[in-house]
């Protein structure tokens, strides 16, 4: 009996030692975000309680800016002009759901921009930098203390607009200025420290650079060996940066401790784009052919490029062009194609099985009770009741192992016999979730051959 019982707990550890070594990429849950009523969606940011935010078509197939939060998404609106005529797009959104953009109004030659600040509910305008004519400025990304960066439209030069970034704090906007050599500023990305990075542009030379600005100092990030193009686009609270680097074709890097890395791509691709990283240093973006026919959203993690498109179920219909956004619990947000229309997604990971010290405790509980109990499981039937409740992520599956007793030669039965029986108890589901790789809870339970059960 108690060779059985060893027997199958052995077995049961091989079992679980194999789970608990899953594949350290995780299989994601994808949720199509919907529309505002239109036909299409666009995600740009996502905030650590899984709020999102960008633009969407609405009924009457105007662009508008929305929030998404708890399975619903709201529409914005827009500032000043004719509603009919106006358009939004929302870029950032902070912990505490202070989302940040621009309304176009599409009315003369030069259309007016109003950068906004959405705070619960009020619309905010946050108007231009002083000294300057243009009614025309947007805001691109605001921190957890509500520091919010964009662009103020300052003047011309060689045909192109000139624009200068600003930081605006408490009803406060300032100028950061741009070096002499690349007079046209613009930021992309603020965090918590109030580090801001973007890019800068010579006119003349219609070169761009990125930039990392700190405690009122610019400075040029530079480019990848042999490039002459870049911009940052994103950075985290420890100061790693993300961006493109170019010549003929982008290519993603991280810049970490003053040094600036490629990133690579994937094999029959040529471009590469990095557009976020979050604070456990994961970074999303999307890799592209030269003549950008074929797009995919990618994950940079420990070393490693993966396509999304391998990490969700791919019977759904979609296809995963492009990853804009990352959250510390790993949550993507991005823009795809499903059944044929252009969508914002959302990334769920599916958590990993656990390591199951739990169920290895609860095993050396029984091995210890059945050696107490030998001589009254040898002569009569006994049940060995364990209640282990353990989240698995994964298929439903129904497994049985022998936990020991004693079978008739004659009439083939068993007595005294306890089996660890694998039975999905419950599966909720997830309203949101499309993917068919929805988490499901398993309830483990000791059946005897009696036929009853504890749960």
């Amino acid at each position: 009996m108690l060779h059985r019982l060893c027997n199958s707990l052995c077995i049961l550890s091989l079992v679980f030692s194999g789970v608990g070594s899953a594949s350290a990429v995780p299989l994601y849950n994808i949720t199509d975000l919907g529309t505002l009523g239109g036909v299409l969606s666009f995600a740009s940011d996502i905030n650590n309680s899984g709020q999102v935010v960008g633009e969407a078509r609405d009924a009457s197939n105007h662009t508008r800016a929305f929030l998404y939060s708890n399975g619903t998404m709201i529409d914005l609106g827009t500032i000043g002009g004719d509603p009919n005529h106006s358009e939004s797009f929302a870029y950032g959104i902070n912990t505490d759901g202070q989302v940040v953009g621009y309304t176009l109004v599409q009315e003369g030659n030069m259309p007016p921009t109003y950068a906004f600040l959405y705070d619960h509910g009020d619309l905010i305008n946050l108007g231009t930098l002083p000294g300057t004519s243009y009614t025309n400025s947007m805001a691109h990304a605001i921190n957890d203390s509500a520091q919010v960066v964009g662009v103020s439209l300052m003047g011309s030069s060689g045909g192109r607009p000139i624009y200068h970034a600003f930081l605006y704090i408490n009803g406060t906007m300032t100028d950061l200025g741009a070096p002499v050599a690349f007079p046209s500023s613009v930021p992309y990305a603020i965090n918590n420290n109030g580090q801001v990075v973007g890019s800068m542009t010579n006119n003349t030379s219609n070169i761009t650079h990125a930039f990392f600005y700190n405690n009122g100092s610019m400075i040029d990030m530079g480019t990848l060996p042999g490039d002459t193009l870049s911009e940052a686009v994103a950075i985290n609270n420890n100061g790693q940066v993300v961006g493109t680097s170019s010549a003929t074709n982008q290519h993603a890097f991280l810049y970490a401790n003053g040094t600036m890395t490629g990133l690579g791509t994937l094999t029959g691709f040529s471009r590469s784009f990095a557009r976020d990283i979050n604070n456990g240093g994961k970074i999303v973006g999307d890799v592209a052919t030269a003549d950008f026919s074929t797009r995919r959203a990618v994950l940079y993690s420990g070393g490693t490029i993966t396509d999304l498109n391998s990490l969700i179920n791919p019977d759904l219909g979609w296809s995963l062009g492009r990853a804009d956004a990352i959250n510390d619990s790993g949550w993507i947000v991005g823009t795809g194609q499903h059944n044929g229309n252009t969508r914002a997604f959302l990334l769920i990971p599916i958590p990993e099985p656990s390591t199951f010290a739990l169920l290895g405790i609860g095993a050396l509980g029984l091995f210890t009770y059945a050696w107490r109990r030998r001589k009254e499981l040898h002569n009569q039937h006994s049940t060995i009741l364990a209640i282990i409740v353990v989240l698995i992520a994964g298929s439903a599956r129904a497994d049985v192992f022998n936990m020991g007793g004693t079978r008739d030669p004659v009439t083939g039965t068993w007595t005294g016999l306890a089996s660890l029986e694998f039975v999905t108890i419950d599966d909720p589901g997830n309203v949101a979730d499309t993917s068919g790789y929805g988490s499901v809870p398993y309830v483990y339970q000791m059946r005897s051959s009696g036929g009853g059960h504890h749960t």
